[in-house]
Parts: C-alpha cells; structure tokens; sequence
C-alpha cells in the first residue's frame, strides 16, 4: 500500500496513509493536508491519503514535542478512533477495515474500552462517547 501512495506523489510531495499518519501525529513540525479516500489498484478497499505538510518553524514551538492528547478514563488514541467508529454506527467488521485492523485486534480494543469506560455494550459506549465529546475528531 505505502508504495501505491507514494507512487502517487507529485515530485517533492509526500503521501502516507491514515496508519502512518496516526503514528506520526504527535511528531513535532508536521500536519497533515487531507487528501480523500483513493482507490488503489490490487486494493479492495479505499485508503485515505494525507499529504505530509512541514510546519514553519514559528509554529513548530508552539507544538509539545511527544505530547499526546489526553482522553477520558486513560482511553488511548486507537481505543478513541474504535470508539468514534462504534458511534458512528459501524461493524467491527467495518472498523477493522477502516483502520486497517485484525477483526481480533478490534475485538481486544473494545473489550478494553467497555472496561475502561464502564460499558456493557455499544450503545453504553456511544452514550459515553457523546457525553465525552469524543464522536468527532479535534
């Protein structure tokens, strides 16, 4: 996948996928430019693209270098994108494509998160995420 995106760079720019992206995101001196869902060929699912834009270096003070957000009840960054994804109405199915995860591995992060959070199910855990203002990014 990473050599299917890069492919489609113009000269000087650099795309990553949402996995590098997510990886990434606390890095200092970075944002990122969305660049929509692209199809790839011999991929069966779109892949949203980001395009990788330095900040300048007035900007790049302003930003804690390592620092990450803090959510509710020690909640990780990933456990927030499933439970975003739970939310919004989706399958674990659905999730594990959209994150590019085991169904496994969705599987584990719910059950930490309903742990964490208190809940017995999705609707618990959508409740938790409107009252926590955690069903959309920023």
């Amino acid at each position: 996948i990473a050599s299917r995106i890069s492919g489609m760079a113009t000269p000087g720019e650099v795309l990553v996928s949402d996995i590098v992206r997510g990886l990434a995101r606390t890095s200092a001196g970075v944002a990122f430019e969305d660049r929509g869902d692209q199809r790839l060929k011999g991929v069966s699912d779109a892949v949203r693209v980001w395009a990788v834009k330095p900040l300048d270096a007035s900007r790049v003070s302003e930003l804690p270098r390592g620092q990450k957000p803090a959510y509710p009840d020690h909640l990780t960054h990933r456990e927030v994108e499933v439970l975003r994804l739970i939310a919004a109405g989706r399958t674990n199915l659905e999730i594990s494509r959209e994150l590019v995860l085991s169904l496994r591995t969705v599987a584990r992060h719910i059950t930490n998160i309903y742990g964490k959070i208190g809940a017995r199910g999705k609707v618990d855990a959508t409740s938790y995420a409107i009252r926590h203002n955690l069903t959309v990014e920023g």
